[in-house]
């Protein structure tokens, strides 16, 4: 059980296929964790375990990886590098201290990368970068820490030489030989490079700290204790980022990474307090990593075992977390037996009896907890602050592939939906279609490939139908007539109704203007519900009517033959009779978008917005050298944007959007619209 000053919670972090997972192996595997080190090639990786990260050779949901370091225990969380599963690494941005990016050293500086470095720093995070694929030709590491350089200031504290690093804090060379670290002198030809190194180094440590700076100014020169102070304080600050060289498959460079983890990383006493809300109020509190405090725990992940049930990760934020203890969950409200606390091992999760504050662990059988949910002490009820997920902005309909599998695919999208944050489901009553919303069309593929996988569901993606409206162009008067004659009685209704067009979003507006009993009292309600229900069905088949109000001012009866259904079926001939003279309009939903860009690419993003129909609405600063563009734009065009954004900007934009109001849709493509809601309406009368 680790004390809280000896633990350091890192996120590998940065593109897909820079490395990240191949690293977590290798330190696996010279930690003793592991007997060989595992392949994503192969599929034989501890981190990449799920059958879909197996097929795909990528990481889809991030992994716990706990391991020994000298006198530390290092919780490694390893996450996804595709902007599709970006959900699982903002999780890991969370509940980290310190974010490792992964670059790869022929690609350098990527798009991933930057854009965990900017979530990170928001959230307080330290840094630290590898410059990792160093054995691939054309790799360059000074080219690599020079892009490092444009996020914060870069300071290499190893460099690579021949089969080995030069470690700049100590100055001596380090290899790894069969799985054991080798350190030894530095060669006498490195003499200029690691002067060169330990001199930048010792600039940044006198930075750190006033009275080092006065000292190094008279002297110049530091005593190695303070460098290690001054530059422990640097990299907490988050302004300076230390760089070192690896090459994952040969484990080049780890023995160098790791003791600075150790060194230089901040414990999780040294964050600043997380803040957390009390229970019903808006109050905060600060929890800080105190063994002695009542105990909070946050849970980042959960995933599913099929022996076990569910998973929940967890990030002790304050006090300590114990077996056979009881904790409540006020979101809920409810309270969860906590039977035993695991943390993940290679060859099987082991059991502890707590986990300190800053610790990582897992629990099992929680009845009523989910991703983004806290646990506390019953006497101190508080919700830490939660993950903000990205917006799901790609959108699929599911189809059933078997009649059989239709009553399945619910129960089967809650389950997952449970475990990935970044998915949503939505039933749309008017085209009747259940649509599955992701961040991108990777994501969704996965998503089915589970389905399939963990509860035997096969289903299609489609393009989801576009719930248009309709709305009156103008004023109309008509009658609704119905009368039918059988050999009993009849059927009898008869109306008078005026239309007109309401402003946007004023739904449908009854009238009863009726004088002189023209109507019957009994069967105004009748005419409404048939007016009602046309416009919902739509004049045109599919579309339904909306902002528009029909006044009933006229009309007669008879004293055997009308009815409620008579009248239903009058006010809705009426209806139909009235809008044909008005005339239609159709209606197209718009969404509210919000594009962030870099400075470079802001051009191309705009012609693009433009090109899909859409208004530029303006553009504000973003963050680091980039643009938050502004714009409404029809859904239908939204609904293969992501992959297009993707393409065009390298990965290096993002964007959300929301079902913002409806525009009249342009005549040439409303025509289609009408034609094939009428050809829809056809085969519907055939079958």
């Amino acid at each position: 059980m680790a004390n809280t000053p000896h633990i350091r919670n890192i996120a590998l972090l940065g593109h897909g296929g820079s490395g990240k997972t191949t690293l977590a192996e290798a330190i696996m595997y010279l930690t003793g964790l592991t007997d060989r080190p595992g392949s994503v090639a192969l599929g034989t990786t501890v981190s990449d375990a799920d059958p879909e990260e197996i097929e795909r050779k990528f990481s889809i949901t991030a992994s716990l990886l706990p391991f020994p370091w000298r006198d530390a225990k290092i919780n490694l969380l390893d996450t996804p590098g595709y902007a599709d599963f970006a959900g699982a690494t903002l999780a890991c941005v969370y509940v980290a201290d310190t974010g490792v990016l992964v670059l790869d050293g022929v690609k350098g500086l990527e798009a991933q990368a930057e854009r965990w470095h900017r979530e990170g720093r928001a959230r307080g995070l330290s840094f630290l970068a590898v410059v990792n694929k160093l054995d691939q030709d054309n790799a360059n590491f000074q080219r690599a820490v020079e892009q490092v350089g444009t996020l914060g200031r870069a300071v290499p504290l190893g460099l690579p030489w021949q089969d080995g690093v030069l470690d700049v804090r100590r100055g001596q060379f380090v290899r790894v030989e069969h799985n054991k670290v080798v350190s030894e002198a530095a060669p006498a030809e490195a003499g200029d490079a690691l002067a060169q190194a330990r001199e930048a180094l010792m600039e940044v440590a006198a930075e750190a700290d006033d009275t080092l700076t006065e000292k190094y100014l008279e002297s110049g020169t530091l005593e190695p204790a303070e460098v290690e102070r001054g530059l422990h304080a640097a990299v907490r600050s988050g302004e300076v980022i230390p760089v070192f060289p690896t090459v994952g498959t040969t484990q080049l460079g780890l023995p160098v990474l790791l003791d600075a983890i150790v060194d230089l990383a901040p414990a999780p006493h040294e964050r600043p307090a997380a803040i957390a809300k009390k229970a019903g109020s808006d109050d905060t509190i600060e929890l800080t990593a105190d063994a002695s405090a009542p105990t909070v725990a946050f849970v980042f992940k959960t995933s599913t075992d099929p022996h076990v049930g569910r998973l929940s990760y967890v990030r002790v934020m304050s006090g300590k977390l114990s077996s056979d203890s009881m904790l409540v969950n006020p979101r809920s409200g409810s309270k969860e037996r906590i039977q035993q606390v695991h943390v993940p091992r290679p060859k099987g999760p082991e059991s502890v009896p707590a986990l300190m504050p800053g610790d990582f662990g897992f629990l099992t059988k929680l009845q009523e907890t989910h991703t983004g949910d806290t646990l506390c002490d019953a006497a101190r009820l508080v919700e830490a602050q939660g993950i903000p997920y990205p917006e799901p902005v790609f959108a699929r309909a599911l189809k059933a592939k078997s009649r059989g599998d239709e009553d399945k695919v619910g129960s089967a999208l809650a389950r997952l939906c449970e475990e990935d944050a970044t998915l949503r489901v939505v039933t749309n009553p008017q085209t009747k279609e259940i649509v599955l919303w992701g961040l991108g069309d990777l994501h969704l593929d996965v998503t089915v490939s589970r389905m399939k996988r963990k509860f035997g569901v096969e289903v299609e993606l489609l393009v989801p139908k576009v719930p248009y409206l309709t709305t009156l162009r103008g004023k109309a008067e008509a009658q609704g007539r119905h009368k039918r004659q059988t050999g009993g009685r009849g059927q009898f209704g008869d109306v008078w109704i005026r239309v007109e067009p309401l402003e946007r979003g004023g739904g449908v507006e009854f009238v009863d203007a009726v004088t002189g009993g023209a109507v019957p009292r009994n069967f105004i309600a009748s005419v409404e519900k048939g007016v009602r229900d046309k416009a919902t069905k739509g004049v045109l088949p599919g579309l339904p009517l909306t902002d528009f109000r029909i006044t009933l001012y006229d009309g007669s009866h008879h004293a055997v033959d009308s009815s409620d259904m008579a009248f239903q079926i009058a006010g809705s001939l009426g209806l139909d009779a009235a809008a044909e003279k008005a005339g239609v309009q159709v209606l197209e939903p718009i969404a509210q978008v919000w594009v962030t860009v870099p400075d470079d690419h802001l051009g191309d993003v705009m012609g693009s917005l433009n090109g899909h129909r859409g208004r530029i609405l303006g553009t504000d600063p973003g963050p680091a050298r980039s643009q938050v563009v502004h714009a409404n734009v029809p859904l239908s065009e939204m609904f293969t944007y992501s992959s297009e954004l993707r393409s065009m900007t390298g990965g290096r934009a993002s964007y959300t959007l929301k079902v913002s109001h409806y525009d009249p849709l342009p005549q040439h493509l409303a025509e289609q619209v009408i034609a094939s809601a009428r050809n829809g309406a056809a085969e519907g009368g055939r079958e």
